[in-house]
């Protein structure tokens, strides 16, 4: 039960990353420590290792296609990295209540601001106007949304998609494929901190199994969806994980 379990959640990861580019480390990592039992921090490697490989295999399938804005992969990886690093010095300091709430809030702000955004080219030519990626501009953000990451544990396309298409005026669909390139830079290194940990590779292995089978299916059905309902997509479920911690928050403070 719990095997099936695990392989359709992994399958929805997938195809949410292949469909929007985000949410791995905000599904994986909940899907790991209630589903299949493991500690929070061996979730979160595992988590690593799975979106460090199924975003090699998603940036390998759109290499062609030019939904991938390698400046802006460059860019945002680098900077990211930096701003994560200096994030991360912060969380203990910090309450874990407050950091979950600041989670929370952080989701539901990139919820409405992916709903609200909307690509200046037009519906014609939207795929094909690449806009530039300026070092200060998009470096600046990249440090930003980096800092964030580090701070409160969320990364990935839950902070990179909004940003990318509000600050870096990338269309939609080339933000969520940029950003899954730049998931499978921030995984790889991030894995690389944590070579010395312990981990269930029977379990890692199967469920990056399941989570590469999702990405594909999601790649190759997101040109039949349109960017709106993509957006309505990514926004409900960054809303729908946000009011859930937002409740587990209510009846810990109350039961506490």
């Amino acid at each position: 039960m719990i095997a099936c379990l695990l392989v359709i959640l992994g399958v929805l990861l997938g195809v949410t990353l292949g469909l929007v580019g985000g949410g791995g480390s905000v599904l994986g990592v909940p899907i790991l420590v209630y589903v299949a039992g493991v500690s929070v921090t061996e979730a979160i490697v595992i988590t690593l290792v799975v979106l460090a490989v199924a975003g090699l295999v998603g940036v390998w399938i759109e290499r062609k296609s030019g939904l991938i804005h390698y400046k802006a992969t460059m860019v945002f990886g680098l900077s990211g990295a930096i701003g994560a690093s200096a994030g991360s010095i912060f969380t203990s300091k910090v309450h874990e209540s407050i950091l979950l709430l600041l989670i929370a809030v952080i989701m539901v702000i990139s919820g409405i601001a992916v709903m609200r955004s909307r690509d200046k080219s037009s519906p014609i030519n939207r795929l094909k106007v690449v806009p530039p990626c300026r070092w200060i501009r998009c470096g600046s953000i990249g440090l930003l949304v980096g800092f964030l990451t580090g701070f409160v544990g969320v990364g990935g396309g839950v902070l990179l998609v909004p940003a990318m298409t509000l600050f870096a005026n990338l269309p939609f669909r080339i933000a969520t494929q940029t950003s899954l390139a730049v998931i499978t830079i921030n995984a790889s290194f991030g894995f690389l901190g944590h070579l010395h940990s312990k981990i269930d590779w029977p379990l890692t292995l199967g469920f990056m199994l399941v989570v590469v089978v999702g990405l594909v299916v999601g790649q190759a059905s997101r040109s039949r969806v349109s960017v709106q309902s993509l957006r309505i997509y990514f926004a409900s479920l960054m809303i729908l994980i946000a009011v859930t911690l937002m409740g587990n928050l209510l009846v810990n403070s109350l039961s506490g």
